[in-house]
Parts: C-alpha cells; sequence; structure tokens
C-alpha cells in the first residue's frame, strides 16, 4: 500500500481533531453517525428536513443516554421536534 504524504497527513489531523474532542462531544457524534447510518441519511448531501430529523433524533437519544449516565429524570428531557429546524438545542456543547 502506497500512501502519500498528503493522505498520512489527512490521517493524521484527523486522528488528532478525534483525540481533541471531550468525551461528550465523542459521545454525542458516535450517536449522531449511528442515526445517519440507521435513518440512510447522508448528512452532507441531505436536504434540511432530512438534516432537522436526523439532528433532532441525535439529541434525543443523546439527552437520553446522558440522562442516563448522571441519573438524572427522563422527563428532564426536551420531547423531541419541540424546538424549530434552526435552533441549535441539540448540540453537547449546551449541555456541559
Amino acid at each position: 500500500m502506497n500512501m502519500s504524504t498528503e493522505n498520512i497527513d489527512t490521517r493524521a489531523a484527523d486522528t488528532e481533531w478525534h483525540y481533541r474532542q471531550d468525551s461528550e462531544s465523542r459521545i454525542f457524534y458516535r450517536i449522531f453517525f449511528r442515526m445517519c447510518r440507521k435513518y440512510n441519511v447522508s448528512y452532507a448531501s441531505a436536504t434540511p428536513e432530512q438534516k432537522y430529523f436526523v439532528e433532532e433524533v441525535a439529541r434525543l437519544e443523546y439527552e437520553r443516554d446522558r440522562a442516563k449516565r448522571l441519573g438524572l429524570p427522563l422527563s428532564s428531557i426536551r420531547p423531541a421536534f419541540e424546538a424549530g429546524p434552526d435552533d441549535d438545542c441539540y448540540h453537547p456543547s449546551n449541555h456541559t
């Protein structure tokens, strides 16, 4: 296998980015990408409605997971699709 220096540099940068992420972000993105696969959504080419759907499902799954890990009541989780598609409340940085 003959990898170019550019490919090696890109992989190194990707690896460095991955390990700089905090654990909550890693958990969120693992759930997010799992939801993209589950619902067959290619985020880069998705419609705004598809993006909103997968973002909201991922947010809900992330918040449920986080509540269970921290022993918080599930009733503290905002119901799915309550906020509009322009809200940025699903991202883990808003929950730390």
